[in-house]
Protein backbone atom coordinates (compact mmCIF):
# COMPACT_ATOMS: atom_id res chain seq x y z
CA UNK A 1 0.00 0.00 0.00
CA UNK A 2 1.25 3.48 -0.80
CA UNK A 3 2.14 5.77 2.08
CA UNK A 4 0.21 9.01 1.79
CA UNK A 5 0.08 10.64 5.22
CA UNK A 6 1.08 10.82 8.85
CA UNK A 7 -0.68 11.66 12.10
CA UNK A 8 1.32 12.88 15.06
CA UNK A 9 0.65 14.42 18.44
CA UNK A 10 2.84 17.22 19.70
CA UNK A 11 2.42 20.15 22.02
CA UNK A 12 3.76 23.64 21.73
CA UNK A 13 5.84 25.69 24.14
CA UNK A 14 4.94 29.15 25.39
CA UNK A 15 7.16 29.77 28.41
CA UNK A 16 9.11 32.90 27.56
CA UNK A 17 7.85 36.49 27.73
CA UNK A 18 5.09 35.55 30.11
CA UNK A 19 3.74 32.93 27.77
CA UNK A 20 3.04 35.40 24.99
CA UNK A 21 4.76 33.71 22.08
CA UNK A 22 2.35 30.88 21.46
CA UNK A 23 4.35 28.25 19.55
CA UNK A 24 7.99 27.41 19.03
CA UNK A 25 8.57 24.57 16.59
CA UNK A 26 7.40 21.10 15.71
CA UNK A 27 9.29 17.94 16.54
CA UNK A 28 10.63 15.77 13.74
CA UNK A 29 8.70 13.44 11.52
CA UNK A 30 10.95 10.53 12.50
CA UNK A 31 12.37 11.93 15.74
CA UNK A 32 10.10 12.16 18.77
CA UNK A 33 11.04 14.55 21.54
CA UNK A 34 9.63 15.65 24.85
CA UNK A 35 10.32 18.85 26.76
CA UNK A 36 12.17 20.91 24.14
CA UNK A 37 13.35 24.38 25.13
CA UNK A 38 11.19 27.11 23.59
CA UNK A 39 13.70 29.97 23.73
CA UNK A 40 16.47 27.83 22.27
CA UNK A 41 14.14 26.65 19.55
CA UNK A 42 13.45 30.21 18.47
CA UNK A 43 17.15 31.09 18.50
CA UNK A 44 18.25 28.06 16.53
CA UNK A 45 15.47 27.94 13.94
CA UNK A 46 16.94 27.49 10.48
CA UNK A 47 15.51 28.78 7.20
CA UNK A 48 13.58 26.22 5.25
CA UNK A 49 15.75 24.99 2.37
CA UNK A 50 13.01 23.05 0.61
CA UNK A 51 12.29 23.88 -2.99
CA UNK A 52 9.49 26.31 -3.74
CA UNK A 53 6.17 24.47 -3.85
CA UNK A 54 3.56 25.37 -6.47
CA UNK A 55 0.38 26.97 -5.25
CA UNK A 56 -2.30 24.62 -6.44
CA UNK A 57 -3.50 21.88 -4.17
CA UNK A 58 -3.40 19.37 -7.00
CA UNK A 59 0.38 19.66 -6.96
CA UNK A 60 0.34 19.29 -3.18
CA UNK A 61 -1.13 15.82 -3.47
CA UNK A 62 1.60 14.77 -5.89
CA UNK A 63 4.32 16.24 -3.67
CA UNK A 64 3.05 14.48 -0.57
CA UNK A 65 2.69 11.13 -2.30
CA UNK A 66 6.13 11.35 -3.88
CA UNK A 67 7.83 12.33 -0.64
CA UNK A 68 6.12 9.66 1.38
CA UNK A 69 7.21 6.90 -0.96
CA UNK A 70 10.60 7.39 0.68
CA UNK A 71 9.22 6.45 4.08
CA UNK A 72 8.40 3.09 5.54
CA UNK A 73 4.75 2.93 6.48
CA UNK A 74 4.07 1.92 10.05
CA UNK A 75 1.74 -0.99 10.55
CA UNK A 76 -1.39 -0.47 12.63
CA UNK A 77 -4.04 -2.87 13.80
CA UNK A 78 -7.31 -2.53 11.96
CA UNK A 79 -9.15 -3.23 15.19
CA UNK A 80 -12.65 -4.57 15.33
CA UNK A 81 -14.81 -4.56 12.23
CA UNK A 82 -16.29 -1.12 11.64
CA UNK A 83 -19.97 -1.91 11.15
CA UNK A 84 -21.62 1.53 10.98
CA UNK A 85 -22.59 2.74 7.51
CA UNK A 86 -23.23 6.26 6.27
CA UNK A 87 -24.92 8.22 3.50
CA UNK A 88 -23.97 11.56 1.96
CA UNK A 89 -26.67 14.04 0.98
CA UNK A 90 -25.72 16.74 -1.50
CA UNK A 91 -27.25 20.01 -0.30
CA UNK A 92 -25.68 22.69 -2.50
CA UNK A 93 -23.63 22.81 -5.69
CA UNK A 94 -22.84 25.32 -8.41
CA UNK A 95 -23.94 22.71 -10.97
CA UNK A 96 -27.65 22.16 -11.56
CA UNK A 97 -28.84 18.64 -10.83
CA UNK A 98 -25.96 17.69 -8.54
CA UNK A 99 -27.55 18.77 -5.25
CA UNK A 100 -30.87 19.85 -3.80
CA UNK A 101 -30.02 23.53 -4.30
CA UNK A 102 -27.89 25.52 -6.74
CA UNK A 103 -25.50 28.27 -5.62
CA UNK A 104 -23.25 29.69 -8.35
CA UNK A 105 -20.86 31.06 -5.73
CA UNK A 106 -20.07 27.60 -4.38
CA UNK A 107 -16.92 26.94 -6.40
CA UNK A 108 -14.17 24.89 -4.74
CA UNK A 109 -15.64 25.38 -1.25
CA UNK A 110 -12.91 24.77 1.30
CA UNK A 111 -13.01 25.52 5.02
CA UNK A 112 -16.14 25.73 7.17
CA UNK A 113 -16.96 27.33 10.51
CA UNK A 114 -20.22 27.56 12.43
CA UNK A 115 -21.47 30.78 13.99
CA UNK A 116 -22.84 30.94 17.52
CA UNK A 117 -26.35 30.34 16.13
CA UNK A 118 -25.29 27.35 14.02
CA UNK A 119 -25.14 29.01 10.61
CA UNK A 120 -22.37 27.45 8.51
CA UNK A 121 -19.88 29.79 6.84
CA UNK A 122 -18.05 28.35 3.84
CA UNK A 123 -14.88 29.70 2.20
CA UNK A 124 -15.43 29.60 -1.55
CA UNK A 125 -11.92 29.47 -2.94
CA UNK A 126 -13.02 29.70 -6.56
CA UNK A 127 -15.20 32.80 -6.27
CA UNK A 128 -13.47 34.73 -3.48
CA UNK A 129 -16.48 34.91 -1.19
CA UNK A 130 -17.94 33.25 1.87
CA UNK A 131 -21.43 31.81 1.48
CA UNK A 132 -23.65 30.96 4.43
CA UNK A 133 -25.98 28.00 4.85
CA UNK A 134 -28.54 26.87 7.36
CA UNK A 135 -28.25 23.35 8.69
CA UNK A 136 -31.09 22.21 6.42
CA UNK A 137 -28.92 23.15 3.45
CA UNK A 138 -30.71 26.32 2.40
CA UNK A 139 -28.59 29.36 1.64
CA UNK A 140 -28.65 32.52 3.74
CA UNK A 141 -28.95 35.81 1.89
CA UNK A 142 -25.64 37.20 3.14
CA UNK A 143 -22.58 36.80 0.91
CA UNK A 144 -19.27 38.14 2.24
CA UNK A 145 -16.50 39.19 -0.13
CA UNK A 146 -13.01 38.19 0.99
CA UNK A 147 -10.32 40.82 0.27
CA UNK A 148 -7.08 40.10 -1.53
CA UNK A 149 -3.42 40.75 -1.02
CA UNK A 150 -2.30 44.00 -2.61
CA UNK A 151 -0.40 42.09 -5.28
CA UNK A 152 -3.29 39.78 -6.14
CA UNK A 153 -5.19 41.11 -9.16
CA UNK A 154 -7.18 37.94 -9.79
CA UNK A 155 -9.73 38.01 -6.96
CA UNK A 156 -9.92 36.41 -3.55
CA UNK A 157 -9.01 32.77 -2.90
CA UNK A 158 -9.90 31.96 0.73
CA UNK A 159 -9.12 28.55 2.18
CA UNK A 160 -9.45 28.20 5.95
CA UNK A 161 -11.93 30.00 8.18
CA UNK A 162 -12.45 30.05 11.93
CA UNK A 163 -15.13 31.56 14.18
CA UNK A 164 -13.83 33.97 16.83
CA UNK A 165 -16.03 34.50 19.86
CA UNK A 166 -13.44 36.47 21.83
CA UNK A 167 -12.74 40.20 22.08
CA UNK A 168 -9.33 39.65 20.46
CA UNK A 169 -8.22 39.87 16.82
CA UNK A 170 -9.67 43.26 15.96
CA UNK A 171 -9.87 44.59 12.43
CA UNK A 172 -10.06 48.28 11.62
CA UNK A 173 -12.03 50.32 9.11
CA UNK A 174 -12.09 54.13 9.03
CA UNK A 175 -10.52 54.30 12.49
CA UNK A 176 -13.06 51.98 14.09
CA UNK A 177 -11.84 48.63 15.43
CA UNK A 178 -13.96 45.60 16.26
CA UNK A 179 -13.21 41.91 16.89
CA UNK A 180 -13.28 39.80 13.74
CA UNK A 181 -16.11 37.34 14.22
CA UNK A 182 -14.81 35.20 11.37
CA UNK A 183 -11.16 35.06 10.34
CA UNK A 184 -10.19 33.94 6.84
CA UNK A 185 -6.84 32.97 5.36
CA UNK A 186 -6.14 32.92 1.64
CA UNK A 187 -3.74 31.41 -0.86
CA UNK A 188 -2.56 34.91 -1.79
CA UNK A 189 -1.00 35.33 1.67
CA UNK A 190 -3.66 37.52 3.25
CA UNK A 191 -5.46 37.17 6.57
CA UNK A 192 -8.76 38.99 6.92
CA UNK A 193 -11.56 39.36 9.42
CA UNK A 194 -15.28 40.08 9.29
CA UNK A 195 -17.31 42.14 11.71
CA UNK A 196 -20.87 43.21 10.79
CA UNK A 197 -20.57 46.56 12.54
CA UNK A 198 -17.66 47.57 10.30
CA UNK A 199 -18.86 46.12 6.98
CA UNK A 200 -21.57 43.52 6.72
CA UNK A 201 -20.68 42.34 3.20
CA UNK A 202 -16.88 42.54 3.20
CA UNK A 203 -14.10 41.11 5.33
CA UNK A 204 -11.22 43.46 6.14
CA UNK A 205 -7.51 42.84 5.67
CA UNK A 206 -5.63 42.25 8.92
CA UNK A 207 -2.34 40.84 7.59
CA UNK A 208 -0.90 40.96 4.08
CA UNK A 209 2.06 38.64 3.63
CA UNK A 210 1.37 38.20 -0.05
CA UNK A 211 3.74 41.07 -0.75
CA UNK A 212 6.69 39.02 0.45
CA UNK A 213 9.01 37.96 -2.34
CA UNK A 214 10.63 34.67 -3.27
CA UNK A 215 10.93 32.06 -0.56
CA UNK A 216 9.16 34.31 1.97
CA UNK A 217 5.93 34.55 -0.01
CA UNK A 218 2.96 33.25 1.94
CA UNK A 219 0.36 30.78 0.72
CA UNK A 220 -2.11 30.09 3.51
CA UNK A 221 -4.10 26.86 3.58
CA UNK A 222 -5.61 26.61 7.05
CA UNK A 223 -6.32 28.51 10.25
CA UNK A 224 -7.43 27.84 13.81
CA UNK A 225 -7.51 29.52 17.21
CA UNK A 226 -6.02 28.34 20.48
CA UNK A 227 -5.25 29.43 24.02
CA UNK A 228 -1.82 29.19 25.61
CA UNK A 229 -1.21 30.34 29.19
CA UNK A 230 -4.41 32.37 29.08
CA UNK A 231 -3.54 34.18 25.84
CA UNK A 232 -5.43 33.87 22.56
CA UNK A 233 -3.42 32.91 19.49
CA UNK A 234 -4.12 32.43 15.81
CA UNK A 235 -2.33 29.54 14.09
CA UNK A 236 -1.94 29.63 10.30
CA UNK A 237 -0.42 27.04 7.96
CA UNK A 238 1.90 28.63 5.41
CA UNK A 239 2.21 26.02 2.70
CA UNK A 240 4.81 27.91 0.68
CA UNK A 241 7.38 28.36 3.46
CA UNK A 242 6.57 25.04 5.11
CA UNK A 243 5.89 26.67 8.47
CA UNK A 244 3.07 27.26 10.91
CA UNK A 245 2.80 30.92 11.84
CA UNK A 246 1.49 32.16 15.19
CA UNK A 247 -0.24 35.51 15.73
CA UNK A 248 -1.19 37.17 19.00
CA UNK A 249 -4.50 38.87 19.72
CA UNK A 250 -3.38 41.96 17.76
CA UNK A 251 -2.55 39.99 14.59
CA UNK A 252 1.18 40.43 15.30
CA UNK A 253 3.28 37.41 14.40
CA UNK A 254 5.07 36.23 17.51
CA UNK A 255 7.27 33.56 15.96
CA UNK A 256 8.81 35.38 12.96
CA UNK A 257 10.40 32.23 11.58
CA UNK A 258 7.35 30.10 12.14
CA UNK A 259 7.72 26.66 13.63
CA UNK A 260 8.96 24.03 11.27
CA UNK A 261 9.87 20.37 11.32
CA UNK A 262 13.45 20.18 9.99
CA UNK A 263 13.18 16.41 9.52
CA UNK A 264 10.30 16.47 7.07
CA UNK A 265 11.08 15.14 3.60
CA UNK A 266 11.59 17.76 0.91
CA UNK A 267 8.21 18.86 -0.43
CA UNK A 268 6.33 18.40 2.83
CA UNK A 269 4.54 21.42 4.25
CA UNK A 270 1.73 22.16 6.70
CA UNK A 271 -1.66 21.96 5.06
CA UNK A 272 -4.77 21.86 7.25
CA UNK A 273 -5.06 22.80 10.91
CA UNK A 274 -7.74 22.53 13.58
CA UNK A 275 -8.14 22.91 17.33
CA UNK A 276 -9.94 19.89 18.74
CA UNK A 277 -10.52 20.02 22.49
CA UNK A 278 -7.44 22.18 23.07
CA UNK A 279 -5.11 20.14 20.88
CA UNK A 280 -3.91 21.55 17.58
CA UNK A 281 -3.98 19.05 14.72
CA UNK A 282 -1.77 20.02 11.78
CA UNK A 283 -1.81 18.09 8.53
CA UNK A 284 1.42 17.67 6.66
CA UNK A 285 -0.08 14.58 6.38
CA UNK A 286 -1.44 15.03 9.92
CA UNK A 287 0.02 16.26 13.19
CA UNK A 288 -1.73 16.84 16.49
CA UNK A 289 -0.70 19.35 19.14
CA UNK A 290 -1.98 20.97 22.28
CA UNK A 291 -1.34 24.63 23.03
CA UNK A 292 0.95 24.61 26.03
CA UNK A 293 4.04 22.47 26.13
CA UNK A 294 5.76 19.36 24.90
CA UNK A 295 5.78 16.61 22.33
CA UNK A 296 3.22 13.99 23.28
CA UNK A 297 3.19 10.99 20.96
CA UNK A 298 3.10 9.68 17.44
CA UNK A 299 -0.50 8.88 16.61
CA UNK A 300 -0.80 7.64 13.01
CA UNK A 301 1.80 7.34 10.28
CA UNK A 302 1.05 6.82 6.60
CA UNK A 303 -1.27 3.88 6.01
CA UNK A 304 -4.65 5.04 4.69
CA UNK A 305 -3.95 8.77 4.79
CA UNK A 306 -3.84 10.45 1.39
CA UNK A 307 -3.31 14.23 1.43
CA UNK A 308 -5.59 14.64 4.48
CA UNK A 309 -7.13 18.04 5.24
CA UNK A 310 -10.52 17.61 6.91
CA UNK A 311 -10.79 16.62 10.57
CA UNK A 312 -13.78 15.86 12.75
CA UNK A 313 -14.10 14.47 16.27
CA UNK A 314 -17.37 12.51 16.36
CA UNK A 315 -19.32 9.99 18.43
CA UNK A 316 -18.80 11.89 21.67
CA UNK A 317 -15.08 12.26 21.06
CA UNK A 318 -14.38 8.56 20.59
CA UNK A 319 -13.71 8.72 16.85
CA UNK A 320 -11.42 10.97 14.83
CA UNK A 321 -12.48 11.24 11.20
CA UNK A 322 -9.72 12.21 8.80
CA UNK A 323 -10.81 13.26 5.32
CA UNK A 324 -8.49 12.67 2.39
CA UNK A 325 -8.39 15.24 -0.36
CA UNK A 326 -6.31 12.80 -2.37
CA UNK A 327 -8.84 9.98 -2.76
CA UNK A 328 -12.00 11.44 -1.19
CA UNK A 329 -12.18 8.80 1.53
CA UNK A 330 -12.75 9.36 5.24
CA UNK A 331 -10.77 7.20 7.64
CA UNK A 332 -11.70 6.68 11.26
CA UNK A 333 -9.09 6.54 14.04
CA UNK A 334 -9.04 6.21 17.77
CA UNK A 335 -8.05 9.75 18.81
CA UNK A 336 -6.09 8.47 21.81
CA UNK A 337 -3.84 5.74 20.42
CA UNK A 338 -4.18 6.17 16.66
CA UNK A 339 -5.70 2.75 16.05
CA UNK A 340 -7.28 2.56 12.61
CA UNK A 341 -10.96 1.77 13.12
CA UNK A 342 -11.98 1.57 9.49
CA UNK A 343 -12.90 3.59 6.43
CA UNK A 344 -16.31 5.26 6.46
CA UNK A 345 -18.50 3.10 4.25
CA UNK A 346 -21.87 3.14 2.53
CA UNK A 347 -24.66 0.63 3.06
CA UNK A 348 -23.16 -1.72 0.47
CA UNK A 349 -19.90 -1.61 2.48
CA UNK A 350 -17.99 0.16 -0.28
CA UNK A 351 -15.99 3.22 0.85
CA UNK A 352 -17.84 6.52 0.93
CA UNK A 353 -15.83 8.64 -1.51
CA UNK A 354 -16.35 12.37 -2.14
CA UNK A 355 -14.44 13.81 -5.07
CA UNK A 356 -12.18 16.69 -4.00
CA UNK A 357 -13.09 16.36 -0.32
CA UNK A 358 -12.01 19.31 1.81
CA UNK A 359 -13.51 20.05 5.19
CA UNK A 360 -15.53 18.08 7.73
CA UNK A 361 -17.71 19.84 10.31
CA UNK A 362 -19.65 17.86 12.93
CA UNK A 363 -22.83 19.78 13.70
CA UNK A 364 -26.44 18.96 14.45
CA UNK A 365 -27.52 15.64 12.97
CA UNK A 366 -24.32 14.70 11.17
CA UNK A 367 -21.04 15.83 9.65
CA UNK A 368 -21.09 18.52 6.96
CA UNK A 369 -18.57 18.40 4.15
CA UNK A 370 -17.20 20.61 1.39
CA UNK A 371 -15.57 19.43 -1.81
CA UNK A 372 -13.88 20.94 -4.84
CA UNK A 373 -15.41 18.55 -7.34
CA UNK A 374 -14.26 18.20 -10.96
CA UNK A 375 -10.64 19.02 -10.18
CA UNK A 376 -11.64 22.02 -8.01
CA UNK A 377 -13.49 23.67 -10.91
CA UNK A 378 -16.87 23.22 -9.19
CA UNK A 379 -18.22 22.77 -5.70
CA UNK A 380 -20.30 20.64 -3.39
CA UNK A 381 -21.65 21.15 0.13
CA UNK A 382 -23.42 18.32 1.86
CA UNK A 383 -24.18 16.29 4.96
CA UNK A 384 -23.02 12.84 6.04
CA UNK A 385 -25.42 10.94 8.31
CA UNK A 386 -25.40 7.49 9.84
CA UNK A 387 -27.79 5.01 8.24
Amino acid sequence: MRSDGNLFVFSVAARDAGGETGIAKVTGLLLLRRGFDHEQALKSGKPNQRKEIPMRTRTLCISIKTALLLLTALSFSTGAAFADTYSATNLQSDIAGVAAHVDPNLVNPWGMAASSNGTIWVSDNGTGVSTLYQQDGTAASLIVTIPTSARNKDGGNPTGVVFNGTSSFKVTLNGNSQPARFIFVSEDGSISGWNPTLDVTHAIIAVDNGMNLGSNRAIYKGVTLGISNGHNFLYVTNFHTGRVETYNKNFHQVNPNGFIDPNLPAGYAPFGIRNINGQIFVTYALQDANTSGNFLRRLVSNGNLNAPWGLALVEGGTELWVGNFGDGRINNYNPTNGEFLGTISKADMSPLEIDGLWDLLPLGTGVYFTAGIADEAHGLFGLITED
